[in-house]
């Protein structure tokens, strides 16, 4: 029962955005264009670059489909370096991706230490992904980072900020205007 709470919640809230096929089919357009003027053998991963990434995973991080963790591929040996650069780099030249890389399980996190674990409204998603999609994308950063932009109002997902400073802004701004 537990589990179709949280299914049915995150179904809704992530289905709740409605978009356009029209806006999409521009969208799709436009990726592809960009994918037909790049050269992917341009794009090559080395093993030294995938050692780079791979010092940059957490020990104890699970895949979201196959049955290890980060740690088998932080203690593996030279050899798999080459073997996942091989990977990386045929992945990136044929554009696909195996299906394990593409599932992500949502995961249920309560929002504070402070709110009743017992209320569903108190709990956020987050995606559990794979491990390879984690390491090309440190990969991919390593490599383009500097092309990457973001705005300056995203708090996550950023080096050098967290969440928590968004909160702390948030919280002075309501302080600010209600003792004016």
């Amino acid at each position: 029962n537990i589990c179709n709470v949280f299914k049915e919640k995150f179904k809704t809230l992530y289905n709740c955005v409605s978009y356009e096929a029209a806006d999409m089919q521009v969208l799709k357009h436009e990726l592809n264009t960009c994918i037909v003027n790049s050269d992917a053998n341009d794009y090559n991963v080395t093993s030294e670059l995938v050692s780079k990434a791979i010092k940059k995973l957490k020990i104890g991080k699970n895949d979201s489909w196959l049955p290890h963790t980060s740690d088998s591929i932080i203690h593996g040996t030279n050899v798999l370096h080459e073997y996942l650069a091989i990977l990386f780099n045929i992945m990136i030249r044929h554009g696909h991706s195996p299906y394990g890389m593409l599932v992500g399980t949502m995961v249920p996190l309560p929002k504070g230490r402070w709110k009743s674990k017992r209320d569903s409204e108190n709990y956020r998603a987050i995606p559990l992904g794979s491990l390879l999609g984690k390491l090309l994308d440190l990969i991919i950063i390593f490599k383009e980072g500097e092309k990457l932009e973001t705005d300056n109002l995203q708090f996550g997902y950023k080096q050098g900020v967290s969440t928590t400073m968004c909160t702390s802004i948030l919280r002075e701004t309501v302080s600010y205007y209600t003792t004016k």
